[in-house]
């Protein structure tokens, strides 16, 4: 009996471990993974201005500059919907709220090199679960925001519509572990890092 009990006592400890191992290894997963997504959706941004991909925006009316997504001219009241290649192609992220969270990847069809609602071509989660959220953008705006543009055709990288900071950093940390992952942007070469 007593052998049974110190065999059930060693499988107790055990699977204890291993449990913890696979928790901890999980969350590591979710955070390494949720800065490959920032930085494909970043790569996706930087390909749609190497490409020259075209994009449905409107032109005059209500919603001039606007995205229409469906490609058709109901879709700006007043206006007609034509497809082009934008003036530059980016990403905005940002630290609060549920944002905190998503990549809005964003056709810049006024020029000014920053996020607008109405430029907005589609939003990704940056995280496989609730868990990760971006905790810390360089350079960052007032409204606690980074918008990473590409401008057609070369292209040119800019941050929060300037050229004078060299690297852009995207701090992603894990809410329950506090583990940190860093995703950065050259502006010079565009090059593109997860660690």
């Amino acid at each position: 009996m007593i052998e049974m009990l110190i065999s059930l006592s060693i499988f107790a400890v055990v699977t204890a471990f291993v449990t913890a191992n696979f928790r901890a290894g999980r969350q590591s997963d979710e955070l390494r993974l949720s800065t490959q997504l920032v930085a494909t959706a970043i790569r996706r941004a930087q390909t749609m201005a190497i490409s020259g991909q075209t994009v449905p925006a409107c032109q005059g009316g209500s919603n001039d500059k606007g995205i229409c997504p469906g490609g058709t001219n109901p879709e700006c009241p007043g206006g007609i919907c034509v497809k082009d290649v934008q003036k530059g192609y980016g990403i905005h992220l940002t630290t609060t709220g549920a944002g905190a969270s998503k990549a809005v990847l964003f056709a810049d069809t006024d020029g000014d090199k920053a996020f607008s609602v109405r430029e907005t071509v589609r939003t990704d989660s940056i995280t496989p679960g609730p868990f990760v959220v971006a905790s810390g953008l360089n350079p960052i705006t007032a409204g606690s925001a980074l918008d990473i543009v590409f401008e057609p055709p070369k292209p040119k990288t800019w941050f929060n519509g300037s050229q004078s900071t060299g690297i852009a950093t995207i701090t992603l940390r894990h809410t329950t572990t506090g583990q940190t992952r860093n995703v950065t942007i050259n502006l010079i070469s565009g090059q593109i890092n997860a660690d």
